[in-house]
């Protein structure tokens, strides 16, 4: 089993960012110089991946426009445009036709400098469909949201964040086996974290790669 193809999450409205994202979706918003979601690409091109495909909505024409300035060998980029108003689940239950059987899922507006390939290692040798990147935050870095045990599966995805128990954060580096999703019904409010993810957990379907290494 190998992971030679990334999906990026590129849909969001980026309220958060705004000014910066009035007309721009956030993983194109500059960072040290280069839109941000060119940081990913990089990092994804160091560890050897053949094709990203980015999953599109808030202002997805922008993306077409500046990967066309845009040329790396040996990496294909594809940009699936999908409605605004589809939540992060329905994005990637609506282009799971376009995956392979095993992908590497990245939120595009987080970037954690990690090996990739130690990561996919991990998941290789775990039985289960799903692997969380979790940052274990001990300097209150972020809102931890899940509960890790001593196997490292996720035995807790807490969507609203609100236990002040836990101790690691779903990073948004996910190594997924295309049957995580087989049975799940698409609709156009159906959640990755409010949904899908805690769903998964329930079910004993998830697993975890801790890391200490900061994200941003």
């Amino acid at each position: 089993m190998s992971i030679s193809q990334a999906i990026i999450l590129a849909g969001g409205l980026g309220k958060r960012l705004r000014p910066l994202t009035n007309n721009l979706p956030k993983p194109l918003v500059d960072v040290t110089k280069k839109p941000f979601i060119f940081h990913l690409f990089e990092q994804l091109q160091n560890e050897n991946f053949k094709e990203i495909i980015i999953l599109a909505g808030y202002k997805g024409n922008k993306f077409a426009d500046l990967l066309k300035n845009y040329q790396e060998k040996n990496l294909k980029i594809k940009i699936i445009e999908q409605p605004t108003n589809f939540d992060t689940g329905a994005r990637v239950i609506n282009a799971m036709p376009h995956f392979n059987d095993n992908f590497l899922l990245l939120y595009g507006d987080n970037y954690c400098g990690i090996n990739i390939k130690k990561l996919i290692k991990s998941f290789k040798k775990k039985s289960k469909l799903l692997q969380l990147l979790a940052y274990e935050d001990l300097i209150n870095f972020s809102r931890p949201n899940l509960d890790i045990d001593q196997n490292s599966d996720v035995v807790k995805y807490d969507s609203e964040r609100k236990n002040k128990n836990l101790r690691y954060v779903d990073v948004g580096y996910m190594c997924i086996n295309k049957n995580a999703f087989k049975n799940i019904n698409f609709s156009e409010s159906l959640s990755l974290s409010q949904n899908i993810l805690p769903d998964l957990v329930k079910s004993k379907k998830v697993c975890a790669y801790k890391t200490n290494n900061q994200y941003c």
